[in-house]
């Protein structure tokens, strides 16, 4: 048996929804879509409609009718769900259609927010041209949707289709972002041919002193894709760390937030229209699952911190002692943050989330200071196109936080980073890179 260990940014609490079989059959019958023409004929429509809905039409009046109108809204997130899901399909048709076979498809936890996975072990026996191909397939097919939809919007001239459109875009650069196990990790990891990307960090690090002697994980690269990863982990690393401070800092708005938030879907879950209703009580689920999301990931993260210190410091007192005290000064600091009760106001309308006003909010006298503005209208009360303009744009939090899908690759030896793949495939796909990019023994 292999031990598969749990990644800290691996995908949490999966469950398989669709079998091998049903996912071989969805890549079958969508492989078509990787006929070059098509390609090209889906690339031309979406640099069409671009360029008329942003540069010409625009897609305010569709944000306003989604934010203002509770069935439009519904729509959307059900629309939202099924984009999600054909992207992952994409990843299963781009393997088929490279010649490798597709796994099961199911959903999980991705650090704070619910995402769909496609098992495509199999795609590491593929070329490197077919493993793109594969990873590449979610954001195509998210390609497809914006030309469905545009179809659909010149044929009914429905103005709410544009912001599915603009989500789509957000969402296509969301999955490029290599920082985390989304799309663009595993094309960076397949375009440089190092598929466990996370595990060269420490080496890379380590191998950058000067009065260290390089890493073996390191030495045996060629020196393109070194370049290629340590600019990778230099990128990585400040993302993630800024990332996780400005939740640690913030957690205290986000929760005041979210509370705030809770009491007035409660509120019009009970006292408005059937429609109106269902709206808030879609909201309240997508509120609360990227709050549990943050909490077990900090949980994690402080376990799998306090367990390495422990396991590193071991017969070493000095070192033991230096590590707690630096724990103590982070939960020193922490508690300033977490404690006083006026930190957990939640976030008014006239703030920005500016770094300065980050760093003002520390202080809740800073926070209580910050004159309010009127809150926002109900949702139950602006139900005509007559409703008054918002005065921001920003999309509902169940759209923030369901439309993202990640393809699920977990560990499966301790050098292998993989898409749910077994073993015996990695191996394989291991031998296979190892000629495109690890220097030989004459170099």
């Amino acid at each position: 048996d292999v031990d598969k260990p749990d990644p800290l940014l691996g995908l949490k609490f999966r469950l398989g929804v669709i079998p091998e079989r049903a996912s071989h059959a969805l890549g079958g019958v969508f492989r078509p879509l990787f006929f070059p023409p098509v390609i090209l004929g889906a690339l031309g429509v979406l640099v069409a409609s671009d360029y008329w809905l942003f540069f010409h039409h625009g897609v305010a009046q569709a944000t306003r009718q989604a934010l203002y109108e509770p069935a439009v809204f519904l729509l959307m997130f059900a629309a939202l769900i099924v984009s999600a899901a054909f992207h992952e399909i994409g990843h299963a048709s781009g393997c088929r259609y490279g010649g490798a076979e597709p796994g099961r498809m199911g959903c999980g936890l991705y650090l704070a927010w619910p995402a769909f996975f496609t098992d495509v072990t199999d795609a590491y026996r593929l070329s490197r041209r077919g493993r793109l191909r594969t990873d590449l397939g979610g954001v195509y097919f998210n390609v497809i949707v914006i030309g469905i939809t545009m179809g659909v919007y010149l044929a009914t001239r429905w103005e709410p289709l544009l912001l599915l459109v603009l989500v789509e875009h957000v969402e296509i650069v969301h999955q490029l972002l290599p920082v985390i196990r989304l799309d663009g990790y595993y094309i960076v990891a397949d375009l440089t041919g190092v598929p466990d990307l996370f595990a060269r960090i420490k080496p890379i690090l380590v191998s950058a002193l000067p009065w260290k002697k390089a890493d073996d994980r390191v030495r045996v690269l060629k020196p393109w894709v070194r370049v290629a990863v340590t600019a990778w982990v230099l990128v990585v690393i400040p993302a993630l760390t800024l990332q996780l401070g400005i939740v640690l800092v913030q957690l205290p708005r986000i929760l005041g937030t979210a509370w705030d938030s809770l009491g007035k879907q409660l509120h019009t879950v009970t006292h408005a229209g059937p429609l109106a209703a269902t709206t808030a009580a879609v909201e309240i689920v997508a509120l609360a699952l990227p709050i549990l999301g943050i909490l077990l990931m900090l949980f994690r993260v402080v376990q799998r911190s306090a367990v390495w210190v422990w396991t590193h410091t071991e017969g070493k007192p000095v070192r033991r002692t230096l590590a707690l005290l630096l724990f103590a000064g982070v939960c020193g600091l922490l508690l300033y943050v977490w404690v006083p009760k006026g930190n957990y106001s939640p976030i008014r309308r006239n703030e920005r989330g500016t770094i300065q006003q980050g760093v003002l909010a520390l202080n809740p006298k800073n926070v209580s200071n910050l004159k309010p503005l009127t809150p926002p209208p109900d949702l139950s009360s602006h139900l005509t196109d007559n409703a008054p303009t918002p005065k921001t744009t920003q999309l509902p939090p169940a759209v923030q936080t369901t439309s993202t899908t990640a393809r699920y690759r977990s560990y499966t030896t301790s050098t292998v980073s993989s898409t749910y793949r077994t073993p015996t495939t990695v191996s394989r796909y291991t031998t296979q890179t190892t000629y495109s990019s690890y220097s030989s023994p004459s170099q």
